[in-house]
């Protein structure tokens, strides 16, 4: 236990050095996933012991982060919404505000009892796959999640097989609304957001190891707004929503984008931080 101390309060420094946000916590984390235990047996199991090879692997996943590969990276998986999913270096990473697209859809589907969804720009799978493990409490409930990547695809295709969920959510490319051709009561997406010129500025594990696929907006970061609104209409029912995350100071501007493709803003949501960070439009026609 006493080399698993010293071992654990080196790295703790080493992450600390390079300004990682909870090098405490973080060591420990890295530390339980190479040897196989959980977070309490560090502190409580005085028989603890590490091998060579263990620590081998320790060091190597330490220096990893050092370089601000993010531990989803590391180890290949993100917990979201409560569920882990796996990811790589083609899936944006799950982050805590998309979640709040799930909040906001379960409230809007209270009175119904039959849904199809449409996820754009789906990557890992996690929004879709969250939404319709949530609503088949209670609902019949079926998805269709599309991305542009055959890498992401792949990471997707086996988050909905891992779930048990092949029956409910179909997998495929496409470029936007490209190879859609049915309506959805509900469509979601959190869309690339991010200004072009401002994605150097970005922390080192998200400018470094997430995919600028997913990250590059465009010059003002509106460039897939622009798009989706153009032909978001045609596939949605009378009365069917879409809820899209956006980036801050983006409401003004996406509302105006939809608002002229005759969807209705219905309401806006905050995040922790109190910005505008979902919409949700109705379709009108």
């Amino acid at each position: 236990m006493k080399e698993i101390r010293n071992i654990l309060g080196f790295s703790e420094n080493l992450l600390r050095n390079v300004k990682v946000d909870n090098p405490f916590y973080e060591s420990k984390v890295i530390l339980c996933n190479v040897i196989k235990k959980k977070l309490l047996d560090i502190f409580v199991d005085e028989t603890l012991k590490i091998s060579n090879k263990q620590k081998k692997a320790f060091y190597q996943k330490i220096f990893k982060r050092m370089n601000g590969k993010p531990l989803s990276k590391i180890f290949g998986f993100k917990e979201f919404y409560s569920n882990i999913f796996f990811t790589n270096t083609f899936t944006l990473d799950p982050r805590p505000e998309t979640e709040l697209i799930i909040d906001v859809v379960k409230k809007k589907t209270l009175n119904k009892k039959k849904i199809k969804i449409l996820e754009l720009g789906t990557g890992s799978g996690c929004l879709i796959i969250s939404l319709i493990l949530e609503l088949t409490k209670q609902k019949n409930v079926t998805g269709i999640g599309v991305d542009l990547c055959d890498e992401s695809l792949k990471v997707s295709k086996k988050n909905v097989s891992k779930y048990g969920l092949q029956n409910k959510i179909k997998i495929f490319k496409s470029n936007w609304f490209s190879n859609i051709n049915e309506k959805f009561d509900i469509i979601v997406s959190n869309p690339p957001y991010i200004k072009s010129k401002t994605i150097p500025f970005l922390t080192k594990e998200v400018r470094n190891f997430d995919p600028h696929i997913a990250l590059d907006g465009g010059e003002n970061g509106l460039d897939s707004y622009r798009k989706i609104s153009k032909e978001c209409s045609k596939f949605l029912f009378k009365k069917g929503i879409i809820c899209l995350e956006i980036g801050e100071n983006q409401y003004k501007e996406v509302k105006k984008m939809f608002q002229k493709k005759y969807l209705n803003l219905t309401s806006a949501h905050k995040d922790l931080s109190g910005i505008k960070r979902v919409l949700v439009f109705e379709n009108k026609i």
